[in-house]
């Protein structure tokens, strides 16, 4: 897809009703040529997208062919329309569909030098560190290695989609795309904070998040915890210390059953284990900060504040 038609293809999906996810990896363009007459001129070619500076490197040129070593990467470069510059991905990228017929390159940690070679990407996409050797081995390469941080909370998710887009579109066609996505989402958050806070009975439930069948919870200052708040919830296990709490709810990852919880000596006593006021919550699109978790939270929302949406 070229840096045109990418920019035109957002510019139409953005303006389209909220409650609409992004689309997955398409290969299919026709979307471009039917309503590219409507919408604005694209950047002057006077503007010169690259070099650009992002994630700690300058990418001297708009990426064309890239491997991604990191599940997270290849999930956004998919959901916002890159999917079709993905030529390579790691042994557990799962997600969406499309990349299952990709060649696999192996993980950060034991990446696959000769079938990433094979590939001749210009740039290869890890969130997980490199080894120093292998980190040398592809320089050799001459290929072009971008790592990224996880993020640690939603404004850096934001600022993640961002860059992910100066990244493969430039400074100002990917600045532009970026900025829309990030408000986009950011007014998605918006409207269930808003939603939330107008629920009819105007309780303030308190909740544990049960991320792991280790026993494992969300504690302030992560990510896990902004989700509780974002969703109204006071989280009882912000201190560490759930000894003598009663949560009003339990949240769940879906690594854990319910009948974990009610049969742990941790979690099994309490009330809302013992009248099933608990909620599965899939984890890997939160741990990768995928769109797709602004979906996941609001469906989440409607199972608490049922009386919210049915006013």
């Amino acid at each position: 897809m070229s840096q045109r038609r990418t920019g035109l293809f957002w510019l139409g999906m953005l303006g389209l009703c909220l409650s609409l996810p992004l689309a997955g990896c398409r290969r299919d363009n026709s979307l471009s040529s039917d309503s590219s007459s409507s919408l604005p001129e694209s950047l002057p070619p006077q503007v010169a997208e690259y070099p650009v500076e992002v994630f700690g490197i300058e990418a001297e040129s708009q990426p064309v062919r890239v491997v991604s070593l990191s599940p997270a990467v290849t999930e956004l470069l998919c959901a916002f329309g890159y999917g079709d510059r993905l030529f390579g991905v790691s042994d557990v990228c799962d997600y969406p569909e499309m990349v299952f017929g990709l060649p696999q390159c192996g993980t950060s940690l034991l990446p696959d030098l000769e079938q990433i070679e094979e590939i001749s990407p210009d740039y290869l996409i890890t969130e997980t560190p490199l080894q120093q050797e292998d980190y040398w081995d592809l320089m050799n390469l001459d290929i072009e290695i971008v790592e990224i941080s996880a993020p640690q909370d939603f404004s850096e998710v934001l600022n993640l989609y961002r860059d992910i887009c100066i990244l493969m579109d430039g400074s100002s066609t990917g600045a532009e795309t970026g900025k829309m996505l990030a408000d986009l989402y950011s007014q998605q958050i918006s409207v269930l904070q808003e939603k939330v806070s107008e629920d009819p009975l105007g309780d303030t439930l308190s909740a544990v998040f049960v991320i792991d069948p280790n026993g494992i919870i969300a504690t302030g200052g992560s990510f896990f915890h902004e989700i509780l708040s974002i969703l109204g919830l006071v989280n009882l296990a912000e201190s560490g210390d759930i000894s003598g709490e009663q949560p009003d709810l339990v949240l769940f990852g879906d690594r854990i059953s319910k009948e974990d919880i009610q049969q742990s000596a941790d979690f099994g006593g309490w009330e809302a284990v013992q009248q099933d006021k608990m909620f599965e919550m899939p984890l890997a699109p939160l741990e990768r900060a995928s769109p797709r978790m602004f979906d996941i939270l609001e469906q989440l929302a409607k199972q608490i504040y049922t009386s919210s949406w049915d006013a």
